[in-house]
């Protein structure tokens, strides 16, 4: 996907890649080594990962992107009473 913003007179190309992961399912060990590849030969501005899987020590993003990504976390309202 393309994102265009305007800033003044520029326009810039801003690249997004959103993926639901899956959590650990399968085999996981190939299917890291590929999103890690993949993502990183996107390289994408901005990556979504959906289902991805936060406990404890272990960071499912961190793992497929490396370190020096930023979380910014998203939670489904509830439904009313």
């Amino acid at each position: 996907m393309h994102a265009y913003l305007f800033t003044g007179y520029r326009r810039a190309m801003v690249r997004v890649a959103t993926l639901n992961v899956w959590g650990t399912r399968g085999d996981w060990a190939s299917r890291r080594q590929a999103l890690s590849e993949g993502f990183a030969a996107l390289n994408a501005d901005v990556i979504c990962l959906q289902k991805s899987i936060r406990i404890g020590e272990y960071d499912q993003a961190a793992d497929i992107l490396g370190p020096h990504y930023i979380w910014s976390p998203t939670f489904a309202p509830l439904p009313p009473h």
